[in-house]
């Protein structure tokens, strides 16, 4: 077993390489790869100029490594729009995409998507277990269990990776991040929404 993969399977969080495609597709699309390959170390370097294939499992310290070079340059609000950005292109590129789509037919509403958020989470990470709760009909909770500690610029993406559910279902909503916990391995996320016709 070669040694990246051998340290990706030993992270206790993990995600697929098609993540770090989606996020070099959305930095070359802005002409912007260049000031953040010259921001990243030999690891995270390798891993935009040449991604392994789709399904490989990566360790997430690159994707944190890309993501603190993308903030440094553009802010952090920008890694939202990468997360919503880089789940849009991943999920559309799986064989999730006609299982989104189906239930989105039959009439999925972001209170079905989000308590079924683990479906998707596992086809592209290892380490997170998410959990939704809900507080009225439109207005919840999604709990995000780490395998260890997430890091801060990972937990930004993923904000706004949970806005594609608004997305999949045409409606207006809003992602918080309410508190980060049990030594950052737990987030409390609030989701909240307008109901289509309103």
């Amino acid at each position: 077993m070669d040694d990246d993969l051998e340290h990706a399977l030993a992270s206790p969080l993990r995600a697929r390489a098609l993540l770090m495609i989606a996020c070099r597709r959305w930095l070359v699309q802005r002409d912007g790869i260049e000031p953040v390959l010259a921001r990243v170390g030999p690891d995270a370097h390798a891993l935009l100029i040449d991604p392994p294939v789709r399904t490989a499992w990566l360790s997430c310290e690159p994707f944190e490594e890309v993501y603190r070079a993308i903030a440094a340059i553009h802010g952090v609000e920008v890694l939202r729009d990468l997360g919503l950005e880089a789940t849009r292109d991943s999920l559309a590129n799986t064989i999730l995409r006609p299982i989104i789509q189906a239930v989105v037919s039959i009439g999925a509403t972001p209170a079905s998507l989000f308590s079924q958020l683990n479906l998707s989470i596992r086809a592209s990470m290892r380490g997170v277990t998410t959990s939704y709760h809900a507080e009225t009909r439109t207005k919840g909770v999604v709990l995000a269990t780490y395998a260890r500690p997430l890091p801060p610029m990972i937990q930004q993406v993923s904000l706004g990776a949970l806005r594609y559910v608004y997305e999949l279902c045409r409606v207006k909503g809003s992602v918080d991040l309410v508190s980060v916990e049990n030594s950052g391995c737990l987030a409390r996320i609030g989701v909240a929404w307008t109901p289509k016709g309103t």
